[in-house]
């Protein structure tokens, strides 16, 4: 009974360890922003281009629905520097090719330039790849077509860590606003910025693993390409990251700031939610083996506290008598519960996000077993490249 409880306080202990490093990385990132340095300080890209300026690729397969929003808010960007608008039409079936005719036809100061590819894998690599060899800018800023740049400011400041002399940005995507805020919305945002704690607190600890495709930039000197990653249907962006850092001691920046945010849609039902993440985790086996042990870290734990409080209520219950110091079982639990509503609160409003979102922490529990459920499914029955 004691050895348990002690275990207990143990592994609580390193889960606020952990959770608690985390946040403060993520964080202390706020002050992580490189400035640009002033033209004159500027040396010349070194991919061949002539120019500084940005190439925003933007990957679509049946977006007709949502294309007319982000161009609409690509439109209204406030930038200092040339940039230009590229489109990879992935094999749409809808009405996108219509609507990108049009913009084209509409287009006035800023420059877009549409492509059509058909018959390429699943995923966005082969799209993803091409939109790059298009570019003729030195700075490239990603972004898909369910997402909209929250304010004219998003390419301005993801673009000037680069100018600053980074190699990549690494931008955030949240989930838009959304009434009424269920709890499915609520369950999708939680896990959003959990996702974000993660990705911006490793990376800025030093050890980067992952991008969001839907905003983050880099020099297009350093795009590695997707040689190799047949097999991938999800995690373009991941893999990219992991090659840059691999083979190059590449300079990557984090910018939380809400004016470099994209707001991005909700998937509307739980099935559609349980796709989207099966499919992400698809990538996590093809991380490095030390990207994927520091992934371990909390679900390692919360296993190991889960375990050991259920060791330490049996024996209790066995013995015929509530020992004691049972009532630790519960204080444990409580402290690492309450930690996680802190450390989200603090996130949510590093990240300018609504005020709802600063009670998301309570939600954790109901996250973890959402997460758990899925995962055990996932096992048992492992998706096909098909059902993407």
């Amino acid at each position: 009974m004691i050895e348990a409880l002690i275990a207990l306080v143990l592994f609580v202990f390193l889960k606020l360890f952990h959770s608690n490093l985390l946040t403060r990385a993520f964080l202390k990132s706020r002050k992580q922003i490189v400035e640009a340095k002033s033209a004159n300080e500027l040396a010349l890209p070194t991919d061949g281009s002539k120019e500084w300026g940005v190439s925003v690729i933007v990957c679509i397969r049946n977006g007709e629905d949502d294309w007319p929003i982000l161009w609409e808010a690509l439109r209204n960007q406030k930038v200092s520097m040339p940039i230009e608008v590229i489109v990879v039409d992935d094999g749409s079936i809808d009405g996108t090719p219509n609507s990108l005719s049009q913009s084209v036809q509409s287009q006035d100061s800023l420059r877009l330039r549409v492509y059509r590819l058909d018959g390429t894998a699943p995923g966005k690599k082969q799209a993803l790849a091409f939109g790059v060899n298009q570019a003729k800018y030195s700075a490239l800023l990603f972004t898909d077509v369910d997402c909209k740049p929250v304010g004219p400011d998003w390419v301005e400041n993801m673009v000037r860590p680069l100018l600053g002399g980074a190699d990549v940005t690494l931008g955030l995507g949240f989930p838009a606003e959304q009434k009424p805020f269920n709890g499915l919305a609520k369950l999708q945002a939680l896990d959003a910025l959990l996702i974000a704690r993660s990705y911006i607190g490793w990376s800025f600890l030093g050890h980067p693993y992952m991008a969001v495709g839907r905003n983050w930039a880099m020099q297009k000197a350093i795009f590695p390409g997707f040689q190799g990653q047949d097999a991938l249907v999800s995690g373009d962006d991941d893999m990219a990251l992991q090659a840059i850092v691999k083979h190059k001691a590449a300079v990557v920046a984090n910018n939380i700031d809400r004016k470099a945010q994209v707001d991005t849609s909700l998937p509307m039902s739980w099935e559609s939610w349980s796709r989207q993440k099966r499919r992400h985790w698809s990538t996590a086996p093809y991380y490095s083996l030390k990207d994927q042990m520091r992934l371990m870290i909390p679900r390692v734990l919360n296993l190991m506290i889960a375990i050991t409080s259920i060791i330490a209520a049996v024996i209790a219950i066995r013995a015929g008598v509530l020992h004691n110091g049972i009532w630790i079982i519960p204080v444990m639990i409580m402290i690492a519960w309450m930690n996680e509503v802190l450390n989200f609160r603090k996130i949510a409003d590093a990240c300018q996000s609504p005020s709802s979102w600063r009670t998301l922490g309570w939600y954790v529990p109901m996250w973890s077993l959402w997460n758990l459920w899925l995962f055990g499914v996932t096992i048992l029955n492992p998706p096909k490249k098909e059902e993407w």
